[in-house]
Parts: structure tokens; C-alpha cells; sequence
């Protein structure tokens, strides 16, 4: 009994480090586009550029991940942000629905945690646009009064970052940037915006990767082939799972990978919703929504995710070939 448990053991540690390597660049990538985003970008490129229509809308709030790339912690102050200076909320909220994963850094590490497989990766940026375009719809009528709890402002946090999220990060601000020449002083801003963002992503990935290697090595193969051949079981587990572990888009697509019993349609669940519903983002909403529309924040997003992941299992069941390796 030893000798197995030292065997499974260094399987955790094997696994866990494994993904965590692949990951962490991505994770760097990201925290550096979205620190390059937030210092350098003006505030009002997205308002300037506000369609009439609804679908334009819906189609501006979602493309706009890729020119505006945000973590999804960044993003939801971002998108209240945006309403607060006129944005509407058909295209404010799927822009912060879509933008953690809508983004070049995001669908490269997903084609690489899955091997080059572009079913996954466009797989993965359709169901993300469809819950966002659910909530535009959604949201045609609405203003930002309408869902947005009656802050007055957003306070801007001492190390200068301007993210909005209302902590402070003063340790993470050790020089006072307002003494600094403006080149220097957004310099400094990028680097604290940076190094917050990928160590506090990074606490998140590594709880992924234990959590994603513990099952490899510590469950026994005939419960988790329980799982993975039972679609309904496998998605709504990996659903759950996105939810508790709370991993960053740039890396969960890598933690995903890693349960190789699993259908594609179960990880599918597990960077789709993730993004987009997990514990980190509950609370974080429910200090910028009011209570109506955080309602429909917890809901939407897993039933439109399960519902189409269990009928992309399905077709892929009856047509295995289309979907790839």
C-alpha cells in the first residue's frame, strides 16, 4: 500500500508540474497584454465606437475582446465602467462576458493545451459569444441604471492601476508613481498592474493543477471512467468543477486537457463556463450588479453552457469523426 501511494504520489507531482509549465507562460502573456491594455489604451476607444442596433452591439461587445483583452477579474469593473460613461449594457455585458476568452493569448493557449485541435478552440469561442449574445439580447432594452448597483464612482486603487477593483495593492506600490516622469510613471504602473495580475492568477492555477492532477493520480480509473462515459455526469461535473477552482482563462484550457478520460463536450463545459461563472466572479458581481440581474448572472450562463455542451456531445457521439482527435 506504501508503494502504490508513493507511486500515485509522484504521478500528482509529475502532473501538476506539468501543467503548471505549460500554462505559466500564457499566464505571463496575459498578464502583460491586459497590464499594456489598461495603462496604455485611452478609456473611451470602446465608447467611441458604440453601434446603433443591437446586433452591432452584441457583435461590438464580443469582437472587442480581441483589441481590448481583459482577465475576467479586470473585466467586470471594466464593463461597469463603460456603462457608467454611456456604454450600454447590450454591449458592455458581452463584452465582459467574452472578453476572457475572446482574445488571441486565450485561443493560442487553448490550441496548444489541446494539441493543435482548432475544434476546441473555435468550439470554445462560439459557446462563450453565444452566452454573450444571449445576454445582449437580453439586455436590449435595459440601461445601465437598470442592473448596475448606485455606486458613485469608481475610487482609484493607491498603486495606480485604475482597475476599479477597490482593493488598494499599496505593497504592491512601493514607489509613488505621481513623482515619476508620465513615460516612467505608466512604466511602473505596467509592471505593479503585471505582477498583480499573474501572481493572483497564478495562486488560482495552482490550486487547478492540483486539483486536476489529485483526480489523475489519487481516484481510481474505474471512477473516473464512471464519469467520462456517462456524458450528462462528466459535463455537469467539469461545470462544477470550473465553477470551485476558479481558473484564469489564460490557463484552464491546459487543467481541462489534463482529464484525458473526459469527452471534449465535458471540457468544453469547463473553459466555457468557467470564464464566465466561477466563485471569484460571484462576489465580484455582486458588488457592481444589483440583485435582479445577479439573478441572471448565476443562471444563464450554465443553462445556456450545459445545454449546448450536452447537444455537442450528443452530435459528437453520433458523428465522432467531425470533431476532430
Amino acid at each position: 500500500m506504501t508503494e502504490a501511494f508513493s507511486q500515485s504520489l509522484a504521478v500528482f507531482a509529475q502532473s501538476s508540474l506539468a501543467v503548471f509549465l505549460e500554462a505559466a507562460p500564457f499566464l505571463l502573456i496575459g498578464a502583460l497584454v491586459s497590464a499594456l491594455v489598461e495603462v496604455y489604451l485611452p478609456d473611451d476607444v470602446i465608447e467611441r465606437f458604440t453601434p446603433a442596433s443591437t446586433p452591432g452591439r452584441i457583435a461590438a461587445g464580443v469582437l472587442f475582446g480581441l483589441l481590448v483583452p481583459c482577465c475576467e477579474c479586470g473585466v467586470v469593473f471594466a464593463a461597469r465602467r463603460l456603462m457608467q460613461r454611456g456604454a450600454p449594457p447590450s454591449m458592455a455585458v458581452p463584452f465582459m462576458l467574452a472578453a476572457p476568452v475572446i482574445n488571441p493569448v486565450v485561443l493560442a493557449s487553448t490550441y496548444t493545451a489541446f494539441r493543435g485541435d482548432l475544434t476546441a478552440v473555435w468550439l470554445r469561442a462560439l459557446i462563450v459569444a453565444l452566452v454573450a449574445a444571449v445576454f445582449g439580447f437580453l439586455l436590449r432594452r435595459a440601461a445601465a441604471g437598470d442592473i448596475l448597483r448606485g455606486y458613485p464612482g469608481i475610487k482609484a486603487p493607491a498603486c495606480g492601476c485604475d482597475h476599479g477593483c477597490g482593493h488598494g495593492h499599496a505593497e504592491l506600490a512601493p514607489l509613488d508613481v505621481s513623482l515619476a516622469p508620465k513615460p516612467v510613471a505608466k512604466l511602473l504602473r505596467l509592471i505593479s498592474r503585471m505582477r498583480e495580475d499573474f501572481l493572483d492568477m497564478g495562486k488560482l492555477l495552482i490550486l487547478g493543477t492540483f486539483a486536476a492532477a489529485a483526480f489523475k493520480a489519487f481516484v481510481p480509473p474505474g471512477a473516473m471512467a464512471a464519469f467520462g462515459d456517462n456524458l450528462l455526469l462528466s459535463v455537469a461535473f467539469m461545470m462544477a468543477m470550473a465553477v470551485v477552482l476558479s481558473v484564469c482563462s489564460q490557463a484552464d484550457a491546459f487543467v481541462a486537457a489534463s482529464f484525458t478520460g473526459f469527452p471534449l463536450a465535458a471540457k468544453l463545459a469547463f473553459v466555457t463556463l468557467g470564464p464566465i461563472l466561477d466563485f471569484k466572479q460571484a462576489f465580484m458581481w455582486r458588488a457592481v450588479f444589483g440583485r435582479r440581474f445577479l439573478i441572471l448572472l448565476l443562471v444563464v450562463p450554465a443553462a445556456v453552457v450545459g445545454t449546448l455542451c450536452l447537444t455537442l456531445g450528443r452530435v459528437m457521439e453520433m458523428f465522432p469523426g467531425w470533431a476532430g482527435p
